[in-house]
């Protein structure tokens, strides 16, 4: 009978899945090297006097090192060492013969060959409590969100009061959440028919704003029609801030490469940002914590340095320092309707530019395409904004004040009508071009965010935490392993090795799909090899029985895996489910505990029912026996 033979294409293709498993779960054998990085502050290319410079001063100053290598595009030099004593010698020692033009930071290399390296396998990301890493808790200025709102209100209450042809004598924002408007002539009364009174203009801004609750309030001749946003739309406008820099965060922790961090709401305004395995903590602040984004402005041309520029225009600096030019004060288009920004070679120049796609707004894409058209011939200008937050000491208290720089990244001549693709050049590298890029493809900030606190946690309490994790893994293993091989003898053994299939291909998953490895990660894996041992235990324990009964051998084995099936199926659907759910509810570890369980899962039935069965059809599947080595001492009629 031929039910308990495997076809051909079935058995290769369970030993392919084995063994690309084993070669993608390799680097996680390798370990890491303690290494410094160093990088240009400007974002420039690394010069090749820097690593013979490092070279010659390590080599002075009796300072070990494995290697030093400059990465393809050679803004990055990494210098291999090994211990965290030397480690630290070399960062010391590098940051005062370097000086401010460089960034010397501590980093964590992976060990991995070059051979491995080559066919794109890398071992798993750490967590913060196994690995350290970088923690920022970050302030939302969410007063700053509801002022800029406040006054999109004010220009629109204006420009509709007008349109409706009720006057009034001034208006002004009087807090970040008060609109007042001011009336000088004699308040009128309520059944006035006066365009011009105060009350024909509450009555029009209640039925066109009615997220605002409006008062009259006299000063003698003077009335104020005083605009305040209610409460409801106060907070549902800082709940938006919020959400908006979580999702901003999210994306640009994305884009540093650095997968399941933590960002998370903590409180009202604040927002917790943890990173694991980042050690640089000089460019994930200028890239988490810039609340930058660009506007683009027609510029005057033939600016005069001494000169004032002309009415509706201001003076900026060049981005690169050589001049200033005059733009104009509208704005054409702004970088909330940028949905890709890609980093790339202009093919005539050979300089870096970032080529831009719009979406979002119709109307601000029509418009910034009909100024550009009116426009050829003439120069256009592309305004990096950009806020920071300066201490400054005030008497014996230091106050944060926020600073916004405007400077003109490129003047190019509009050559044609721009549409929704276009390109900014003007860059001075290619890295600064790649951190443009990624800035514009999260997206600007919606409210200036300062970092409160920030920590730098250490891997001395990971490695700690490795080893213990490891031992659990390890010791849970070989009592499961040691259990099954005196408890079911060579079947035992048999599911012994569909077990570390198991793990192998779990572990290969994970590092190929880059998945960050925490402690509840490893919980995740230790629930998982239980599960996997006790699918066989069911099919073992069928096959048993169907030997009690008298069945032959073969149709013992068939019988158990079939019959057992349905079973494991069950359980492992149940337990998928609960770690969909964990997947999408929580966060952070929680999330970390549930991928793992999931693809362990999926993993663990492919082992357990279609591993360990081709390994028995090997074995027993061709043979008529008069009994079969599970254990007990079984025969058939």
């Amino acid at each position: 009978m031929g039910y308990n033979k495997f076809p051909l294409w079935k058995n290769l293709l369970i030993i392919v899945i084995v063994l690309i498993g084993l070669i993608y779960s390799l680097p996680n054998l390798f370990g890491e090297d303690y290494a410094v990085q160093i990088a240009s502050v400007n974002s420039e290319k690394l010069a090749p006097d820097v690593i013979v410079k490092v070279e010659k001063e390590l080599e002075q100053n009796n300072i070990k090192y494995k290697s030093i290598q400059l990465d393809q595009e050679q803004y990055n030099l990494l210098v291999r060492l090994d211990d965290s004593d030397d480690q630290l010698k070399a960062s010391e020692l590098l940051n005062s013969v370097l000086g401010r033009k460089y960034i010397v930071a501590l980093n964590l290399a992976p060990a991995t060959p070059s051979w491995l390296a080559a066919l794109g396998a890398e071992p798993m990301k750490l967590g913060l409590d196994l690995r350290g890493g970088v923690h920022f808790l970050m302030e939302v200025d969410t007063k700053s969100a509801v002022k800029r709102q406040t006054e999109s209100d004010l220009s629109d209450m204006r420009a509709k009061l007008r349109t409706d042809k009720i006057r009034y004598q001034g208006s002004k924002l009087d807090n970040y959440r008060q609109i007042s408007f001011r009336f000088v002539e004699p308040v009128a009364s309520q059944n006035s028919e006066n365009n011009d009174s105060i009350y024909d203009a509450r009555d029009f801004l209640q039925k066109n704003f009615p997220q605002y609750v409006y008062k009259i309030e006299k000063e003698g001749s003077v009335s104020w029609l005083n605009a305040n946003l209610k409460d409801l739309q106060l907070q549902q406008i800082r709940d938006y801030a919020m959400e908006q820099s979580i999702s901003t965060l999210r994306k640009r922790v994305n884009e540093l490469g650095v997968s399941e961090a933590v960002v998370q709401r903590q409180g009202m305004n604040r927002i917790v940002v943890e990173l694991p395995g980042i050690q640089d903590t000089a460019r994930a602040k200028d890239i988490i914590g810039k609340t930058a984004t660009v506007e683009f402005r027609m510029a005057y041309p033939g600016v005069t340095q001494d000169s004032r520029p002309p009415v509706g225009y201001t003076t900026l600096p060049l981005a690169d320092g050589k001049g200033k030019v005059w733009v104009a004060n509208k704005v054409i288009l702004t970088g909330n309707s940028i949905i890709g920004a890609f980093a790339d070679v202009d093919q005539r120049s050979g300089k870096p530019i970032v080529s831009i796609s719009l979406g979002g707004s119709s109307s601000a894409i029509y418009n910034f395409s009909k100024t550009t058209r009116e426009n050829i011939g003439k120069p256009m200008a592309t305004v990096y904004v950009e806020t920071k937050t300066n201490e400054v000491k005030v008497g014996d208290k230091i106050k944060k004040e926020k600073v916004v720089n405007h400077e003109a990244i490129s003047v190019a001549t509009i050559q044609d009508a721009l549409g929704k693709q276009f390109q900014i050049s003007g860059l001075k590298s290619m890295q600064e071009a790649k951190n443009l890029a990624l800035l514009l493809r999260a997206g600007a900030l919606p409210a200036p965010v300062d970092i409160v606190s920030e920590r730098t946690i250490g891997p001395s309490l990971g490695k700690e935490n490795i080893s213990m994790g490891i031992k659990s893994v390890v010791a849970g293993l070989l009592l499961v392993l040691i259990f099954m091989g005196l408890y079911y003898s060579i079947f035992g053994i048999v599911a012994n090795i569909a077990l570390l299939m198991n793990l192998v291909i779990l572990v290969a998953i994970c590092s190929m799909i880059h998945v960050t490895m925490t402690l509840p990660g490893i919980a995740g894996i230790v629930l998982t090899l239980g599960m996997a041992i006790d699918a066989n235990v069911l099919i073992f324990e069928r096959i048993r029985e169907e030997l009690r009964s008298g069945a032959s051998t073969k149709l013992s084995i068939h019988a158990g895996y079939e019959k057992a099936f349905a079973t494991i199926v069950d359980a492992n659907v149940t337990t998928l489910i609960a770690a969909v759910v964990l997947f999408t509810i929580g966060s952070g570890a929680v999330k970390g505990f549930a991928v793992t369980l999931t693809i362990g899962l999926i993993t663990s039935m492919f082992t357990a029912i279609t591993g360990s069965r081709a390994i028995v059809n090997v074995l027993y599947g061709r043979k008529s026996l008069h009994s079969l080595p599970i254990g007990i001492k079984t025969s058939s009629k």
